[in-house]
């Protein structure tokens, strides 16, 4: 048994406002749909985060219509758990799944039984988006070989806190493997008697992601697993901090051998340079090279430094104003992450809210 897996892959997402940079994520997706097909695994999984809203665009379910029948025409499987962006009642890609053994499959807290001759393989389980006191250390969870996950861990974020999910919650589950999605980090954590695989996002959503993106290829043999980082082709991106006049030179001239290659630049400036954004956009098709500008002082990053290493948490300072709403803590805990999808935040906090009003 093998299977593909991946996470995040937020189609639909138009980053930037730019429709070049949807189509990106677009092309990632049907990227990893190919190289399931190619190193034909039982199934494709996806670690919640399938889409980027709740409330897709006509485009984006067509896109997905699409690949539904490339699935299908493939007979490849793709199995689809929730994440906190796309949880709605129904999924929207469960409109595109049909009674097929094949094509999209969404996973709403349940298993999937891998068999070969009539003999179970491997089974999995898929537990959709929830609270650590839903999950309850897994008691919620049966035994299983891999369970899919989209959740923030203390240890793959910046703002760790204590009603945050952690790696200790799995020292009760009986799962070989599992598979996360949500904090876009591409790493694999061995754990007593379990492996924790994060496969990060298909695309670059944000400047502190790592630039390369990967897949991980999870094969059972002899009831052993092994778990092997499969690249996978996204555009190109580049980073560069200017501090001098010569290298701003320097990077004039990089930028147009790399014109072809339409990268993104993310491009960390002194705002003691002249008229630098001016300067590049006057010599560089700016409809080709994405430029992402970051302007900073000199001392600035030195400051930032001082201020990581006061005593004091988010979480610390939150307690004093948010004492006994763990909810409303988790969700200004996220919304203070300068990388959180704020629209997505609310809104799953808003609806949370209004199902709880209803009931």
């Amino acid at each position: 048994m093998k299977i593909l897996a991946t996470a995040d892959t937020h189609v639909g997402f138009r980053q930037y406002g730019l429709v070049r940079r949807e189509q990106d994520i677009e092309r990632s997706f049907t990227n990893v749909l190919e190289k399931g097909v190619e190193l034909e695994v039982d199934a494709i999984t996806i670690s919640g985060d399938i889409i980027h809203s709740v409330r897709p665009t006509a485009s984006t379910i067509n896109f997905l219509k699409k690949c539904q029948d490339y699935l299908l025409s493939k007979k490849q499987l793709c199995l689809v758990s929730i994440g906190n962006h796309d949880y709605s009642e129904p999924h929207w890609v469960s409109n595109l799944s049909s009674d097929s053994d094949y094509g999209f499959h969404v996973m709403h807290d349940c298993r999937h039984q891998f068999t070969e001759s009539g003999k179970v393989t491997a089974d999995l389980y898929a537990k959709s988006f929830c609270s650590k006191s839903e999950f309850a250390k897994g008691s919620c969870i049966p035994p299983v070989d891999i369970l899919l996950m989209h959740q923030s861990f203390n240890e793959l974020t910046n703002f760790p806190n204590e009603h945050g999910f952690s790696f200790d919650d799995f020292e009760e589950l009986n799962a070989k493997v599992v598979v996360i999605g949500d904090t876009h980090i591409h790493r694999v954590f061995e754990k007593p008697g379990i492996k924790v695989c994060s496969p990060g996002s298909t695309e670059i959503m944000s400047e502190s992601e790592d630039s390369e993106k990967f897949v991980f290829l999870i094969e059972k043999v002899n009831e052993e697993f092994t778990i092997e980082s499969i690249p996978i082709q996204t555009r190109k991106v580049i980073r560069r901090e200017l501090n001098s006049e010569d290298e701003m030179a320097d990077l004039l001239g990089f930028l147009k051998t790399e014109e072809a290659n339409e990268p993104i630049v993310f491009l960390k400036f002194n705002t003691e340079l002249q008229d630098v954004l001016s300067r590049i956009r006057k010599q560089i098709d700016t409809t080709k090279v994405i430029i992402r500008p970051k302007p900073i002082k000199v001392g600035e990053e030195q400051e930032v430094d001082k201020a990581v290493q006061q005593e004091l948490t988010f979480s610390d300072i939150l307690k004093e104003f948010i004492p006994d709403n763990p909810k409303q803590f988790e969700t200004v805990s996220q919304l203070l992450n300068p990388q959180a999808e704020v629209h997505s935040v609310l809104d799953s906090f808003i609806e949370e809210r209004l199902k709880e009003s209803n009931d």
